[in-house]
C-alpha cells in the first residue's frame, strides 16, 4: 500500500523524503490514509480480475472488468463525473477509523509502522537493489481490522 498508493497520494518528493526516517503517521494525515483506503476499495475487484486475466498472458478487455465501486458513474457523453456521494460518506468513515487508530493506546498500529520503517531503512541502506527486490516487503494492512469494526 505505502510503496504505490501512498506515494501517489502524497507525491513522490514528500513520500521519498520521509518514508525511511519517520513513522507513516508522522508525515501523513488521517485524510491521506483514508484516501488510500478508498482508492483500494474502489478498484479492488478490477485489479483482482486484471491480475487473473493477465496471469496467463491474456490481453485485458475493459468490457470484461467489473466496474469500480464509486467512480464508474458517468454522463451520457461518457464523461466521468468523479466520486459518488456514497464514496464521500465512506471517505468520512475511513477518516474517523484512521483517527481512532492514531488515538491513545494504539500501540499495535505503531508497532506495525515501526517494523515497516525498519524495512525501509534497510532498503535504503548500502544494499544492492537486486538484494532488496528479492526480499518480499512486509505486509502492512490494517484495513481488515478497521473494516471489521464498522
Amino acid at each position: 500500500m505505502c510503496d504505490k498508493l501512498l506515494c501517489s497520494v502524497l507525491g513522490k518528493r514528500k513520500y521519498n523524503a520521509n518514508i525511511a526516517s519517520k513513522l507513516v503517521r508522522d508525515f501523513t494525515s488521517p485524510c491521506d490514509i483514508a484516501l488510500v483506503l478508498l482508492l483500494l476499495e474502489n478498484s479492488w475487484d478490477r485489479w483482482i480480475e486484471t491480475a487473473k486475466i493477465t496471469a496467463d498472458g491474456s490481453e485485458v478487455n475493459e468490457n470484461q472488468l467489473p466496474k469500480t465501486l464509486w467512480t464508474s458513474i458517468g454522463t451520457s457523453c461518457g464523461k466521468n463525473v468523479g466520486w459518488s456521494p456514497e464514496a464521500h460518506e465512506r471517505f468520512n468513515v475511513l477518516v474517523r477509523i484512521e483517527m481512532n487508530h492514531r488515538g491513545a493506546g494504539q500501540e499495535e498500529g505503531k508497532q506495525v509502522e515501526r517494523e515497516y520503517l525498519e524495512e525501509k531503512r534497510l532498503a535504503t541502506g548500502k544494499k544492492r537493489k537486486r538484494d532488496i527486490i528479492a526480499r518480499p516487503p512486509p505486509v502492512v494492512c490494517m484495513m481488515d481490522d478497521a473494516l471489521a469494526n464498522i
